[in-house]
């Protein structure tokens, strides 16, 4: 009968007797159902017309005619408002609306228990909002809801210490509010608006929510009582948080030195120097050797040897730069660094065979190389700007700007496990003997040439070579030209790799942030002694990359 379910059944021709002139004919009797079938026919009886029945006996069922509306809950038969939920008298004929988590909450609205997450979006920081109240997930109204009231949605979700994410059955869950982490450390809050990741279920339990954005919770906001809503799942209101503020996009990069070079771990630099040099005999981590670049004499590789395993956290601004092949698979094929939330800072040689922008994605937040990661989100790279006199031959301005595809709903979040890198100024200074950091995905065996790279992000800690030591004949000679220079240990050992081109190398500034002092470019082998890797100066090319982040902020594909 396509109905919504049965409310009542009846018996002994409640609903009236057939005419007197018409034929009562009895099919069924004894009928024994388990009640999940789908027609009567497939239940257990005697057999059709095989009864003992008189007409006035005849059965009969009022059914349910439409279902309980979004803000309503279905019990014995009959809806009830969500707000008679846990208000301490039965409102159902079998007292299920007083079974839920009514004992975890001392008054109403609830207070510390309240539950907050977001659904449906591409990762953790964007999302439809929903609430958990007596057990029961709902939704918010978009009616009102501003950036005040996004601001203290996004302060109960901990944003400030996103370790309080949990994925569970392929969705993140948010541990209850009073395990959050202070409002003073959280930033910035996105109203994305309705249906921007798709209508939510259960009931509407907030509308026209009006808060000051300085609670710590949207329970002491303004709003109508809670599950007195008539919003209907089409104007269920989806948010974006961030744990830094971001100024509005801008031409230059300047307003996001607030936030850069700010790692969740510190690479301690002393301590990955030390572990490395007891490493060094043993195994080493070594790049796929993805372009074969050359010079005019001797093999040249996209240059990580001898690392340990990074912190997830530690290098926030790496990305990997993947090439998209005819299937439509994506592989690993050069590292980068964010500059913004829409550009990246990449060597130029990865792209000497001039790929298609089309078929080149960046994965942000990548720590697991064969397992996704919280954080981890890939973009479409939308434009690319390399350096109008680079050489392919020498490696000579080695340098590239990617401009990523964003909207509104897909961009980089900046959290601890993603944001920029700061640009080193024009007063630090390149000390030879120096730590600095690489890091990348690699091999652990440099004899194995099959053998799969390691499954996490490797780092390692080397030394800026002294001012003219690598243009020294035994090292590299006059093919260091301006723009470059070298770090790595003259015996050998730590050291880029295959497959890491275009990553950073990062130094302590005179800021005292982590800056990308260089880019992976290039060397020969990987770890021989008198062959350090060769980096790009990217302080000799502070005003090229002004001028082209400009020019590509400007751009529309």
């Amino acid at each position: 009968m396509r109905c919504r379910g049965a409310i009542e059944a009846t018996k002994e021709s409640q609903h009236g007797l057939p005419p007197e002139d018409g034929v009562a004919e009895i099919f069924m009797d004894d009928v024994l159902c388990v009640g999940n079938e789908t027609s009567l026919a497939h239940c257990s009886f005697p057999g059709w017309k095989k009864h003992n029945c008189f007409v006035n006996e005849t059965a009969g069922v009022r059914c349910r005619t439409k279902a309980c509306g979004q803000s309503e809950l279905e019990c014995s038969g009959a809806c009830i408002p969500y707000y008679l939920v846990c208000n301490e008298q039965s409102d159902c004929a079998d007292g299920a609306d007083e079974e839920f988590e009514c004992e975890t909450y001392d008054s109403s609205p609830p207070r510390g228990k309240l539950a907050i997450r977001l659904m449906g979006g591409p990762h953790p920081f964007s999302g439809r909002l929903e609430l958990r109240r007596h057990g029961i997930w709902g939704t918010v109204c978009s009616d009102g809801f501003g950036p005040a009231e996004a601001r203290v949605a996004c302060a109960m979700l901990g944003m400030a210490n996103t370790k309080y994410f949990q994925k569970q059955n392929d969705r993140f869950l948010v541990v209850d509010t009073d395990e959050r982490t202070s409002l003073s450390s959280f930033a910035s809050a996105t109203v994305l608006g309705s249906l921007v990741y798709g209508p939510g279920k259960g009931p509407s339990w907030l509308e026209d929510v009006h808060c000051l954005g300085t609670e710590s919770s949207l329970e002491a906001c303004r709003s109508s009582p809670w599950g007195y809503s008539d919003c209907s799942h089409d104007k269920d209101v989806a948010i974006a948080c961030s744990s830094y503020h971001v100024q509005p996009k801008t031409p230059s990069i300047g307003s996001y030195r607030d936030i850069c070079g700010m790692p969740k771990y510190q690479p301690r630099m002393d301590q990955a120097s030390v572990l490395l040099q007891y490493h060094a005999s043993r195994n080493r981590i070594l790049h796929q050797n993805f372009n074969s670049a050359r010079s005019p004499t001797r093999r040249i590789t996209g240059r990580i040897v001898d690392g340990i395993p990074a912190h997830y956290g530690a290098h926030p601004w790496l990305v990997d730069v993947r090439l998209r092949d005819l299937s439509g698979e994506t592989l690993h094929w050069c590292g980068g660094t964010i500059l913004t939330q829409d550009l990246i800072l990449t060597a130029a040689h990865c792209f000497k065979f001039s790929p298609n922008v089309s078929q080149l994605v960046v994965r942000v937040g990548q720590y697991k190389l064969y397992a996704p990661d919280p954080y981890e989100l890939e973009f479409q790279v939308e434009a690319m700007r390399v350096h109008r006199d680079f050489n392919p031959d020498t490696f000579y301005n080695d340098i590239c700007l990617l401009k990523i595809r964003t909207t509104d709903q897909h961009r980089i979040f900046f959290n601890e496990y993603v944001k920029p890198v700061c640009l080193p100024t024009k007063q630090d200074t390149y000390v030879g003997g120096s730590y600095c950091i690489i890091a990348g995905w690699g091999k652990t065996f440099t004899t194995q040439r099959r053998q799969p790279r390691s499954a996490v992000l490797q780092t390692a800690a080397v030394p800026l070579y002294q001012p003219g030591e690598c243009e020294q004949p035994w090292v590299y000679g006059n093919r260091i030209q301006r723009g470059m220079f070298c770090a790595g240990h003259a015996q050998g050992g730590m050291d880029a790799c295959h497959g890491d081109s275009g990553g950073p190398l990062i130094c302590r500034s005179v800021t005292g942030r982590y800056a990308v002092f260089g880019i992976i470019s290039w060397g020969e082998e990987c770890g021989q002694p008198n062959r350090p890797g060769v980096y790009v100066k990217v302080q000799d090319y502070l005003d090229w990359i002004t001028m082209t982040a400009d020019e590509l902020q400007l751009y529309r594909a």
